[in-house]
């Protein structure tokens, strides 16, 4: 336990030990779902291959009744991708491979219950809280499958949860005096990396920064310099992956090339908002759309530039030409993103939605819950209307895209503080007497060394 200006902080990283050995356990149980003897590495292993056959970043195309091609790509940001990479070089396109990728998913869904719980405890200094948070985030169904999938999802659970957790502790730095300079540097290789994990984190990121101007403008020269260095490192990590896109495709391009074909996907004729239809296909353009992108038939590097113009183009029309068409969606969008997309096959079963629904009804709950508290520290605040921020980020840009299931999963892992002050409150955990009254942070110098 540490006092920092008066205020104890629980939730020591020992308290945190067993929840951290059971998020560790149940997610190697998913090892039978893995599929693991031939499972799908999705377009990251396809390209991770084609680094290890000596054909750089690229993956094969396939248009209309052609033959593939293989060109040169972005259209995945590279983390995942490099982490595929790694598997398959070190232990070979085969078993081992294969279960070194399956670790290092499951490493990431530990470090996000771990991350979740120091967040928590940063936010409400409660040791009980803490312990809720890791004992829930560990266990809950939709975290710890994700381990078995091999796509984006764990990394993404962690570097969310990494992400808020950094931005509270530099802010508390910049509020309080502290390693603020130290804890910049740290909140901008996060957020590198983040983008380096998924194309959309700079809007996130952009917004993190305004909000926390804002909340500093009463020391505005320190969280100036704070944002900048987060800025210059965030680029530094970023500008190898954007210099070889630029060299590769001569056009900007920080994140991927799939922006355009997301767009259409949420935005043309046969949207619904996901990115499948009624009959539980997936929504993709027609060859007769794809065929404008090379009339002659020869497809050359520049194809997912050209492509995801094109399908930019087109979905922007559409929508200008269909502005209620485009509200109604939207609300779709918005509706499947929070509740459950009743399109897609897997989640549209009676146990996810009921999943879905019920940890949305005890977030809510929690949202309420944070609302009426009498009190709360001004980490506290600041890191709940972070969240808050956060959410609206992923609601806007589902808005402008498409929801899939993987995207209500990253919106649970970022609104969980919320679900364990839902769950504390409904099982009435905390005494009366501490009921609506969380742990008061005074605003005064804190010595560097308290900080975790």
């Amino acid at each position: 336990m540490i006092k920092a200006g008066g205020i104890q902080t629980q939730g020591e990283p020992r308290d945190l030990l067993w929840p951290l050995v059971a998020a560790f356990v149940v997610r190697i149980a998913m090892l039978p779902f893995a599929a693991i003897d031939n499972p799908r590495l999705w377009e990251y292993g396809e390209i991770a291959r084609n680094l290890l056959a000596g054909h750089g970043y690229s993956m094969h195309w396939q248009l209309m009744q052609q033959p593939p091609v293989l060109v040169p790509t972005a259209f995945m940001p590279p983390g995942t991708t490099m982490i595929h990479l790694f598997g398959l070089w070190l232990f070979g396109d085969q078993l081992g491979g294969y279960l070194a990728i399956f670790f290092i998913q499951v490493f990431c869904g530990v470090g996000f219950v771990y991350f979740s719980a120091k967040l928590v405890d940063r936010l409400f200094q409660y040791a009980r809280l803490t312990q809720l948070s890791a004992w829930s985030a560990a266990l809950y169904p939709a975290f710890v499958f994700t381990s078995a999938t091999f796509g984006v999802a764990t990394e993404a659970l962690f570097l969310n949860a990494l992400f808020i957790y950094a931005a509270c502790l530099l802010w508390v730095a910049v509020q309080f005096g502290g390693r603020a300079l130290l804890r910049a540097f740290l909140l901008g290789l996060v957020a590198g990396v983040l983008t380096l994990f998924r194309a959309e984190a700079p809007l996130t990121i952009a917004c993190t920064a305004i909000y926390f101007l804002v909340t500093s403008r009463h020391k505005l020269k320190e969280s100036i310099l704070a944002v900048a260095i987060v800025g210059v490192v965030m680029l530094a990590v970023i500008i190898p992956w954007t210099v070889r896109n630029v060299e590769t495709f001569q056009a900007f391009i920080p994140g991927s090339t799939s922006g355009g074909l997301n767009l259409w996907k949420g935005n043309n004729p046969l949207a619904t908002g996901s990115g499948w239809n009624a009959s539980g296909g997936v929504i993709a353009p027609t060859d007769t759309l794809v065929a404008t992108v090379v009339p002659s038939g020869v497809i050359t590097s520049q194809l997912e530039v050209e492509e995801s113009a094109m399908l930019s183009k087109t979905a922007t029309e559409w929508i200008r030409k269909h502005p209620s068409q485009t509200i109604l969606l939207d609300i779709k969008k918005v509706a499947m993103l929070w509740l459950f997309d009743w399109y897609n096959p897997e989640s549209k079963r009676a146990v996810y939605i009921a999943l879905a629904l019920s940890t949305l009804a005890v977030a809510v709950f929690g949202m309420w819950s944070y609302a009426h508290s009498s009190s709360i520290s001004m980490t506290g605040h600041f890191g709940m209307r972070l969240i808050s921020i956060v959410l609206v980020v992923n609601t806007v840009t589902a808005m402008i895209f498409f929801v899939a299931p993987r995207y209500q999963i990253f919106l649970m892992g970022v609104y969980w503080p919320f679900v364990v002050l839902g769950i504390d409150r409904i099982l009435g955990l905390r005494k009366r007497s501490e009921a609506g009254s969380l742990k008061v942070e005074t605003p005064q110098p804190i010595p560097s060394e308290v900080f975790i």
